[in-house]
């Protein structure tokens, strides 16, 4: 099954979306979250995550995501969550460790990765992910939700 929601709760923020699609076999989750998608906004000061509770608590499972830059992909992976850093006039997108080059400051960001749908084992447990993105000096956010 894919989803898609989009939000966009302020003026300061990009918007973000999220969709999951279930592998044939089902035994894997491919999960895109798109940032700025209309290359409107800004992405410098923002942070993107996105988490996974289980029956509410946190899962602490990373998430090691390749990414795409205006629809072109860069090699280097990028664990979420992740921040878009500016230093010494350049965008850097880092997640602490590794970090990617950002040539314009209003780009489409698409972050994906992939789950093991096994972890999702019982119908009675409620799963919830939530994919964020905000200005890290402490502006309203976006974001978009799904849940199993």
């Amino acid at each position: 099954n894919d989803s898609s929601t989009w939000y966009n709760a302020g003026k300061s923020t990009a918007s973000i979306s999220k969709t999951g699609s279930l592998s044939g076999d089902k035994s894997t989750i491919t999960w895109t979250v798109t940032v700025n998608a209309d290359k409107k906004k800004n992405l410098t000061g923002m942070s993107v995550s996105d988490i996974l509770t289980k029956n509410g608590t946190e899962l602490t499972d990373e998430k090691t995501c390749s990414v795409s830059i205006n629809d072109t992909d860069v090699s280097t992976t990028i664990n979420l969550p992740a921040s878009f850093v500016e230093e010494n006039g350049k965008l850097y997108l880092t997640d602490g460790t590794s970090r990617v080059d950002v040539t314009e400051n209003k780009s489409k960001i698409v972050f994906t990765y992939t789950t093991d749908s096994s972890k999702l084992d019982k119908l009675t447990d409620v799963y919830k992910n939530v994919a964020t993105e905000e200005r890290s000096y402490g502006q309203r956010r976006g974001d978009c939700r799904g849940g199993r």
